[in-house]
């Protein structure tokens, strides 16, 4: 007999909750037989695997382009346990859940969190995972293409939310003041911009110039995201090296592209 793993994340967090055992670190359900799977070693044959795979890809894929959110997270959950190095199940198990809090109407903080995990798992876990398992050129760009196509529409949704929260929650009182609301929201919106810039730098780590041009596209629109932020910032030095810093790459690439402008240091040493 050995200890409760979570097949998706490896982790051995999992605690008992409402009849399921439920992993603390990715939200993925066990049921009580599948908890005794895990515990004890339990296997099906190569043979039920391949053909309850099978299954479970068309129901969760049919949900999915259904916008049957929950219902195709569950799938892609049931998938994971059976194909560990399926990139699509441990990239939509996880990419469902952030939407599902989104549709649930959890605050943003709670939101942000999510997407951090995102950006976790889409860096190095599911980029890896397509780099070693999906062999054909073709399979392969679909697979990029279909993670980031997802990324940019999810970083979208949380961009313009953090935008909402902040110009129609926030009382212009607390806009105009240096306090923790503020930086809520610089802290929150800033997600959007992290996780585009890290899938480019990962595509560039792991495939090389193969998919520079989705890169790029990532890279253009974290600038997008990070730049409205630079007024709240304290450290914008720092947010400004960054942004150039991602304008340099992206200037490899792109030598048309026009680096953004910061306005200049007024006459104590800060920006204007």
């Amino acid at each position: 007999m050995k200890g409760l793993t979570c097949e998706l994340c490896g982790s051995n967090d999992l605690v008992k909750q409402d009849g399921v055992f439920v992993c603390q670190s990715c939200n993925t359900k066990y049921s009580v037989e599948e908890a005794k799977k895990l515990m004890f070693g339990t296997r099906q044959t190569p043979a039920q695997n391949e053909a309850d795979l099978s299954n479970l890809y068309e129901l969760a894929r049919n949900a999915k382009n259904a916008n049957n959110n929950e219902v195709a997270k569950n799938y892609y959950a049931q998938i994971a346990k059976i194909d560990q190095n399926s990139w699509e199940a441990h990239f939509y198990n996880i990419y469902f859940e952030a939407l599902s809090l989104y549709n649930r109407g959890y605050k943003i903080s709670k939101f942000a969190l999510q997407a951090e995990s995102t950006i976790d798992l889409t860096t190095p876990r599911v980029l890896e995972l397509v780099q070693k398992n999906v062999n054909d050129e073709t399979e392969q760009r679909n697979a990029i293409n279909e993670i980031s196509d997802r990324l940019f529409y999810i970083t979208d949704t949380f961009n313009n939310l953090s935008k909402y929260y902040y110009e129609h929650e926030l009382s212009d009182r607390l806009k105009n003041s240096d306090n923790k609301y503020v930086q809520d929201y610089v802290d929150k919106c800033y997600f959007a911009a992290a996780i585009l810039y890290t899938l480019g730098d990962e595509l560039i780590a792991k495939f090389g110039d193969k998919y520079s041009d989705i890169a790029v596209k990532a890279w253009k629109k974290g600038i997008e995201y990070h730049m409205p932020l630079m007024k709240n910032f304290v450290k914008k030095e720092v947010n400004q090296e960054k942004i150039n810093g991602y304008a340099d790459k992206i200037l490899k690439y792109d030598p048309n592209y026009e680096r953004p402008t910061f306005k200049k240091k007024g006459l104590f040493g800060r920006f204007r």
